[in-house]
């Protein structure tokens, strides 16, 4: 588990249930049911591991250096056809360095980039403003946008609504990029874990020749926008009442150009 390649180790205990997908009377107590409510096994994640042949998530070997792997040619072929909706998820990054890789990596895949509030990127100018509040949106959902894939970098996101997103997607491609003997993956959705850093992943994206592409996307950059009119409007009553949203609305307004 902690090794120079790290991976999933498999532990067995003597439970009473038995374990899913064989239902039947648990042990012990047959008037109760080891059955998993379809909730947990009624999902498009499952039914694509329990068709194929993969394992549920994939771990890449730990480099230094970002070495050719399927799933990173496959994002790279949805992101220079522009035929495939991605998105990246930026949690808590730990320097100044990482929050221009971050970026990079965004404009290269030409990705709707979700920022969470420890990322330090919610007001650049690629990010997708007022991502927690437009996924609430039920037209925004993400079972009905058909992400194709989902990059998730940094930390754990805190957003519970970024979150909540990512998961109803179901992504076909959920690829975390964390460093080897990391675990981060709270909701199972993770399908490949990339053990790289940033900048490996930026050198790999450059060796493809990725050039970077206007971001975020036309369609989030509409919505940021019609967000931001909306809550022009709501704030305008609160310019004379001196409130806090409206002082913590208008310090972002003056951090937002370069600001992170």
């Amino acid at each position: 588990a902690l090794g120079d390649r790290a991976g999933p180790v498999h532990l067995n205990f003597g439970f009473r249930e038995n374990l899913a997908p064989d239902a039947g009377p648990v042990r012990d107590a047959p008037e109760r049911s080891s059955a998993w409510d379809k909730a947990y096994v009624d999902t498009p994640q499952m039914h694509r591991w329990i068709e194929g042949v993969s394992p549920r998530s994939v771990y890449a070997p730990a480099d230094r250096r970002l070495d050719r792997h399927p799933v990173l040619d496959e994002l790279v072929d949805l992101a220079r056809h522009g035929r495939g909706r991605i998105l990246m998820l930026v949690g808590s990054l730990r320097s100044a360095e990482e929050a221009l890789l971050a970026e990079d990596i965004a404009l290269r895949l030409g990705a709707a980039t979700f920022a969470d509030i420890t990322s330090g990127l919610r007001q650049r100018p690629g990010t997708v403003h007022y991502a927690d509040r437009l996924v609430r949106c039920p037209l925004l959902r993400g079972d009905l946008l058909r992400v194709d894939a989902v990059v998730h970098v940094g930390g754990a996101l805190c957003s519970q609504f970024l979150n909540k997103f990512a998961k109803a997607a179901a992504a076909r491609l959920h690829i975390r990029i964390a460093p080897a003997g990391v675990r981060l993956d709270q909701d199972h959705m993770v399908t490949h874990h990339l053990p790289c850093s940033l900048h490996a992943l930026a050198e790999a994206l450059l060796a493809h020749n990725l050039p970077p592409r206007p971001s975020p996307p036309a369609f989030w950059k509409k919505l940021s926008e019609a967000a931001g009119a909306e809550l022009d409007l709501a704030l305008e009553v609160s310019r004379e009442a001196f409130t806090e949203p409206f002082v913590a609305y208008s310090v972002s307004q003056l951090l937002r150009r370069g600001a992170r």
